[in-house]
């Protein structure tokens, strides 16, 4: 017991003296239609030590030209030949040095404060095995038609409990949702590259790390204010990034999260992911109509 209070004290000193680096790592397929959006996100997190490492996996189109445009503001460029996401994201974390791991798709945003509310978790906890969520949502076409969907895995669960509800009630999360510190990215092992597509390999690979986990804590999760940990995904094809910012930033100031994807099959998902309940003004966010990573 006084070796284990020893260790946690020692813990807490070195997360007050050195502040964690966090990785930021986006694997990369014919994703130039986003990624400059999804980097600026990257970018702007208030968590100050930080690395951003964008992993092309053999675009076709501008994606590389595009990222190496931000090579001037701290973020690296691993190129290869087409793999698939998932040897994509084992490249960017075998390359990374960060002590917290935030996974996050070449279409998917952050709000500026995601990383550094999770950590001022981590900092509480003093465990390296505890995992971090954070709200995110679904949102088609228009922002101002976009809510939470809070579901049943949005609260402090075990390992054991979040996984019983994910499958008895088919839930998921988001997989930037959640902040992995590296022993925990560790213990759980490598992406699993045989798994392709749909989010098979998302959800095979965060229920390892979820049970290697020694607890879940969501950030954020039960609130009254607009959230600005959000992480979403969206399908606007009448708009480019900069015009759906103005006016998510008009519509909901307090949160900075957008992503875009070109999912032709957007119109068809709308019934799909409709909100089966009314929430109130004060929860109004944005959601994702889209398959995250799709190829």
């Amino acid at each position: 017991m006084r070796t284990s209070s020893l260790i946690s004290g020692l813990d807490a000193l070195n997360f007050k003296a050195v502040k964690p680096l966090v990785s930021i790592l986006i694997p990369a397929y014919n994703a130039e239609r986003w990624i400059a959006d999804t980097i600026r996100s990257a970018l702007a997190q208030t968590w100050p030590h930080k690395e951003i490492i964008v992993i092309d996996d053999g675009s076709t189109d501008r994606t590389r030209s595009i990222v190496e445009k931000f090579g001037s503001e701290g973020v690296s460029l691993v190129t290869q030949e087409n793999r698939g996401v998932c040897a994509a994201r084992n490249r960017a974390y075998e390359i990374s040095q960060g002590d917290y791991i935030q996974w996050l798709d070449a279409d998917d945003l952050l709000s500026p404060n995601k990383i550094a509310k999770q950590m001022e978790a981590a900092k509480e906890h003093q465990s390296r095995r505890t995992l971090f969520s954070c709200p995110w949502g679904y949102f088609i076409f228009r922002v101002n038609k976009a809510r939470f969907v809070p579901t049943s895995l949005w609260c402090d669960l075990s390992p054991l409990e979040w996984l019983q509800r994910r499958w008895e009630q088919n839930l998921h999360m988001n997989p930037a949702t959640w902040l992995t510190s590296r022993e925990l990215s560790d213990a759980a092992g490598p992406w699993d590259t045989q798994l392709v597509g749909g989010g098979i390999e998302d959800g095979e690979y965060f229920s390892r790390v979820i049970l290697a986990a020694n607890g879940l804590e969501g950030v954020n999760l039960q609130r009254k204010e607009p959230a600005d940990l959000v992480i979403t995904d969206l399908f606007m094809p009448e708009q480019d990034g900069v015009e759906t910012m103005m006016q998510l930033r008009k519509f909901a100031p307090n949160v900075g999260v957008i992503a875009i994807s070109g999912n032709p099959l957007g119109s068809e998902l709308f019934e799909l992911v409709q909100p089966t309940s009314t929430l109130s003004g004060e929860d109004l966010l944005l959601n994702r109509s889209s398959t995250i990573g799709e190829r």
